[in-house]
């Protein structure tokens, strides 16, 4: 159990520091800037990739105990971009930000 507390602490390290890294690649713009900066939805992109792996990490107690956190919303946007990558909705990502 203590193994597993261990690596839940690593995983939302891992996510808080994806999520922060969100907010820095994309503050101060637009969304007319993002979607036009490649690098930056990339980037971005990568990071949502991150979070929604780390959701598919965590313990099930984590997430239990943490309901009002949008976990399967999370690990469903990971899903959906790293399958359809080609045709990803920069909008949609912009607004998870």
């Amino acid at each position: 159990m203590t193994q597993q507390l261990d690596k839940d602490k690593v995983y939302i390290q891992d996510n808080l520091q994806a999520c922060e890294n969100c907010i820095n690649f994309t503050n101060q713009m637009t969304y007319g800037q993002f979607e036009k900066d490649l690098k930056t939805t990339f980037a971005v992109q990568h990071q949502i990739l991150i979070i929604g792996e780390v959701v598919k990490r965590v313990s099930q107690k984590l997430l239990n105990d943490n309901l009002e956190i949008p976990w399967k919303a999370m690990a469903g946007m990971r899903d959906a971009l790293m399958h359809t990558y080609q045709s990803a909705d920069f909008y949609e990502i912009w607004q998870a930000v």
